[in-house]
């Protein structure tokens, strides 16, 4: 071969060695100038150009697309079943099992990227004869191997950082590169092999980039759900795939491949048929080992779960509270866990073989058995047995029962949940004791009376015979007990309540209802009305009796008497609680009676009773719907002139008419409507009051206003008295309010407060009724009081009864001593004004001025006065009532 000089730019010369074309018979002295790097030896591996090459000398090749696609498959393949290796690394808790799957992925992806490497390779054809070195294509694998092992490595790790990203994709990248470059060494052809130094550098961090975003990716996936997890590693699987396909076709752009003219090739060069051989055999290899690793980590994963789960299965039955065992068809125990064998009191070789039976109690084994052959069909049953224990108690269980089939379908045993509901059963006793039973004498309660009445109630309809009801009341109880202490009368309800037992038959019932309160319910007494009420009264007779007897309590002797109210019934004529309500009123007849005693229903009592209870409801109503009103009775002086009026209040009913107080004012105290109907009474007076202020005839007026105790004792009664006053701005020494002596007696010392707060407002006080008590005359003395009023009862015979005369004539004495006012009411006679005047008497009040009237006719009584022998009894219409 003849030597050729090369002519360079810049004046340069460089000798360069023959190139043998095999196209062509020209000789690189005709060619284009070639420009090398520093006269670089061809003999080097890698060898670069630092421009382009003419077109004329370069080998034009191409690809075939099915190898393409086939290599890119395959760098994707690998890459994600070596990625699906690091998660069975993390999870490996040997080292020899980190071990394995290391060197699994490594070969996969190490070989992967090989077998891409050359299918690429055979995918390129070239104008020319191509062969292999046959050492350097198989030590070409080795540098993806090593790579692949210490990348994935890193990857593995679970305290993966982005220092170990970085190092990872770098050395993965590079062991890409370097696998590739070497295998483009082992590259024989009829020609000469250089690079484009720019493309070199860019197919390395191709390689690089594209595997760091791959394992970014893959980082990703520790904190994802499982669906996302298997979508992000098929990602990063062809990204990292990409990274090997990217960086091989980069770096088969950057080669270029020239003519020569040196056809011989060495012998030991790999024929590409032969090559294709060993890359098909390397693919269908890592096929292989992928298919195996995966097979076998399948079934490692499916043993480890296993393992896992019998672990788990066996740790929970043999720590839950909860009893368990498998039965065979037969009903034999096969299997149990230690909270069985603790319900059961035995060891478990005690237990299983053994029929299970053998352990239920004997009432409950008919029982199973039947559940068990009527209900084969059912796939689950919840039941309640008791469990023979080893000394033969037996023990309140619930069975939750699941049975078990074979392949055909055939039952072929059960296993059960065994739960203690000895605690349940004992809390539901409790439950029913305190729903149905008095706590502190264990006897029914009103819900279980109640029951048993109206069953009682249904069994006398059928039979035709009566019954009764007792209703008894302990008649000094709440004395021992507020004396004695709520110990001693708790025992002696206890004590009352074990001879009423006694007292009575088994089929009879005793209950309390509270407080004192016994009823006694008795059954299948005589059919005619008359036997079955003396029978009832013979054993009301006998259980008081045995209440009278003396109780010894706590080493000291107490006694208490009953009083008993009877009820009779048949069938269900009344109600139930209708019964209740008439022994109950039968009860206090007895009371009435003078305790101690025995008293059966008075239907008049009752119907008496319902009518108060009626009368109740409509002054609910009487107050908001107008019905009440004030009437008006003259208070009038030693000249017959009014000086004041004391108002009344009177109750007119649209069906009954004009009720009477002493009918309708008991009811509004123990109801507590006489706090509102009083305050209606203080406003409507003050009200009067200042009407009455601008005429100069009635301007000096004083009313004086019946308080009640209930509205007395308010905590807030003197601001309601004060703000009615400020609300209507009177004079307040024009307001007197009538307290009684009970009142006043009840709580002297509150009594005395509210009063000295209101006199210094200016209202004026009077003491009603004044002698029908028990006043004591230091109370008297402490009271600010400014007027006595001596009671109609003494005024009524004080002309013919000399110890009313007396007792009258005391009073007003005594008043004078004390300096107050006094006032006589019910004044009727012309004889008992004469003795009052003649005994000092300075005011008075009656039917003999006048009855209480309405507004308009007391005012008509203003403008005349009345001199002292015009005092004759008022002649207008008089109320119904006074």
């Amino acid at each position: 071969m003849n030597a050729a000089s090369i002519q360079l730019d810049a004046g340069r010369e460089y000798q360069a060695r023959p190139v043998l074309i095999v196209e062509s018979t020209q000789t690189v002295e005709d060619a284009p100038a070639l420009y090398f790097y520093n006269m670089m030896n061809f003999d080097h591996a890698l060898k670069f150009l630092a421009i382009e090459p003419d077109s004329s000398l370069l080998y034009g090749g191409f690809y075939d697309p099915e190898l393409v696609v086939l290599s890119i498959l395959i760098a994707i393949f690998a890459a994600h079943a070596a990625l699906s290796v690091t998660d069975q690394v993390r999870v490996a808790r040997l080292n020899a099992q980190k071990l394995i799957w290391l060197t699994v992925g490594a070969l996969v992806m190490g070989g992967g990227t090989w077998a891409m490497h050359f299918i690429g390779m055979l995918a390129l054809r070239l104008p020319c004869r191509v062969s292999y070195d046959t050492g350097l294509t198989l030590i070409s694998i080795l540098p993806g191997i090593f790579a692949s092992a210490v990348a994935l490595r890193l990857i593995s790790s679970r305290n993966f950082t982005k220092n170990r990203l970085f190092v990872s994709s770098l050395l993965l990248g590079m062991g890409i590169g370097v696998m590739h470059y070497t295998g483009m060494a082992a590259l024989r052809l009829d020609g000469l092999l250089r690079y484009n130094p720019l493309l070199f550098g860019v197919s390395i961090l191709v390689a690089v980039a594209l595997a760091w975003l791959a394992l970014s990716i893959h980082y990703r996936l520790q904190t994802q759900a499982v669906i996302a997890r298997r979508w992000l590693r098929l990602i990063s699987a062809a990204i990292l795939g990409g990274a090997v396909s990217g960086m091989h076709y980069t770096a088969m752009a950057a080669a270029y491949f020239l003519s020569d003219g040196e056809p011989g090739r060495p012998d030991s060069m790999l024929d590409p048929s032969l090559l294709v051989a060993i890359v098909s055999a390397v693919t269908v290899l890592l096929i292989a080992l992928v298919l195996v690793a995966t097979v076998a980590q399948r079934h490692l994963a499916m043993a480890r779960k296993l393992r896992q789960s019998e672990q788990k299965l066996r740790r929970m039955l043999e720590t839950m509270r909860e009893g368990f065992l498998m039965v065979d068809g037969g009903q034999r125990v096969q299997e149990i866990n230690p909270a069985f064998c603790a319900m059961l009191a035995r060891p478990r070789a005690d237990i299983v073989g053994r029929s299970l039976l053998d352990f239920l109690a004997e009432a409950d084994r008919p029982i199973y058995l039947s559940v068990v052959e009527t209900r084969a069909g059912d796939a689950d049953n919840r039941m309640e047995m008791a469990l023979r224990q080893a000394d033969g108690s037996p023990l309140a269980c619930e069975f939750s029962m699941t049975r078990m089939f074979d392949d055909d379908g055939n039952a072929s045993g059960l296993f059960a949940l065994i739960t203690d509901i000895t605690q349940r059963k004992q809390a539901e006793a409790q439950i029913r004791s305190l729903a149905f039973y008095d706590v502190l004498t264990q006897l029914p309660n009103r819900r279980l009376l109640l029951d048993r009445l109206g069953h009682a109630l249904a069994t006398s309809q059928r039979s035709g015979k009566f019954g009764a009801i007792l209703f008894l009341d302990l008649d000094n109880f709440k004395s021992i007990n507020d004396t004695q202490g709520h110990d001693v009368g708790d025992l002696l309800l206890r004590e009352v309540a074990q001879r009423l037992q006694v007292g009575v038959r088994d089929d009879d019932t005793v209950a309390r209802l509270g407080g004192d309160e016994f009823v006694v319910l008795i059954e299948a007494l005589h059919g005619e009305q008359e036997h079955a009420a003396a029978q009832a009264e013979m054993v009301a007779e006998k259980l008081r009796d045995a209440i009278n007897r003396p109780f010894s309590l706590h080493g000291r002797e107490f006694h208490t008497s009953p009083s008993i109210g009877i009820s009779l019934f048949l069938s269900q004529q009344a109600s139930v609680d209708e019964l209740l309500k008439r022994a109950d009123v039968a009860m206090y007849q007895a009371k009435d009676a003078g305790r101690n005693t025995i008293r059966f229903f008075d239907p008049a009592m009752q119907a008496r009773l319902d009518e108060r209870i009626a009368l109740l409801a409509d002054l609910r109503h009487a107050l908001t719907q107008q019905q009440l009103h004030l009437d008006y009775q003259a208070q009038v002086d030693l000249h017959g002139r009014v000086f004041g009026a004391e108002v009344l209040l009177r109750w007119r009913h649209p069906q009954r008419g004009l009720v009477s107080p002493a009918e309708f004012i008991p009811l509004a105290e123990e109801s507590n409507l006489i706090l509102a109907i009083g305050h209606w009474v203080l406003q409507t007076a003050c009200a009067q009051i200042k009407v009455w202020r601008g005429n100069p005839a009635t301007r000096h007026l004083r009313l004086a206003v019946n308080v009640s105790a209930r509205q007395f004792r308010q905590r807030d009664f003197v601001q309601q008295v004060e703000s009615v006053l400020l609300e209507y701005a009177i004079d307040a020494s024009l307001l007197k309010l009538e307290l009684t002596e009970s009142l006043v007696l009840d709580d002297v010392a509150d009594t005395i407060a509210k009063m000295r707060a209101l006199k210094i407002l200016g209202v004026g006080f009077a003491m009603d009724d004044f002698g029908t008590g028990h006043s004591s005359l230091s109370y008297l003395k402490q009271l600010p009081l400014d007027q006595l009023k001596i009671d109609q009862s003494f005024v009524r015979d004080i002309a013919t009864d000399p110890n009313d005369a007396a007792i009258v004539q005391t009073i007003i004495v005594m008043a004078n001593s004390l300096g107050l006012d006094v006032i006589a009411e019910g004044v009727e006679t012309q004889a008992q004004l004469e003795f009052l005047r003649q005994r000092g008497c300075p005011a008075f009040q009656g039917y003999l001025f006048s009855r209480p009237v309405a507004l308009a006719q007391f005012e008509a009584l203003l403008p005349a006065p009345v001199e002292h022998d015009l005092f004759a009894p008022f002649s207008g219409t008089s109320p119904e009532y006074a």
